[in-house]
């Protein structure tokens, strides 16, 4: 399945976490309250329809999940239900995010209402297929506060092969 064809979304957001695993992580987090309030705001804008987040592996992934650093591996469609990360993870399938979450990071969230994961056979590269708003110098901000991809760009996350994916509901 593609997801033009699953929701008729247009708009997508480009963001990094560590790893892609909705069925125990249902949100986006971010370390400050403003920066997830900012995103927020733009996301949800009055003139735009809401879009879709692709989510790539940061380089700085750990370990178990260097085969995915660099690519894209699935999306998320947001709620605009605001909360802390403990609300929208299954801490007791992610025990070490107790450890992010208590220096501080990830904390704030946006609530997640549906998941694909990419075939993983079709997982582009970030630098490739989002070479207009992704370079290696804006990673970080990438990862601290997400950006709108092209419409180029966009499109072709909406092409990619997709499967829906178990989401966790939350508390």
């Amino acid at each position: 399945m593609r997801l033009r064809d699953e929701t008729g979304f247009r708009r997508v957001w480009l963001k990094s976490f560590w790893g892609f695993n909705p069925e125990y992580w249902g949100c986006i987090g971010f370390t400050q309250e403003y920066r997830r309030d900012r995103f927020v705001c733009e996301f949800f804008r009055q003139d735009a329809p809401p879009g879709l987040i692709a989510i790539y592996v940061a380089t700085s992934a750990p370990p178990k999940n260097q085969h995915m650093r660099g690519r894209i591996v699935g999306v998320l469609e947001l709620s605009e239900v605001l909360g802390f990360a403990e609300e929208f993870i299954d801490l007791a399938r992610e025990p070490s995010v107790r450890d992010e979450l208590a220096a501080g990071r990830w904390r704030y969230s946006v609530k997640a209402t549906r998941a694909w994961k990419i075939e993983p056979d079709a997982w582009p590269q970030v630098d490739v297929l989002a070479s207009e708003s992704y370079w290696p110098g804006r990673a970080r901000y990438i990862g601290v506060q997400g950006v709108e991809l092209s419409e180029a760009e966009a499109s072709r996350i909406l092409d990619l092969p997709v499967t829906r994916a178990e989401l966790f509901p939350g508390r």
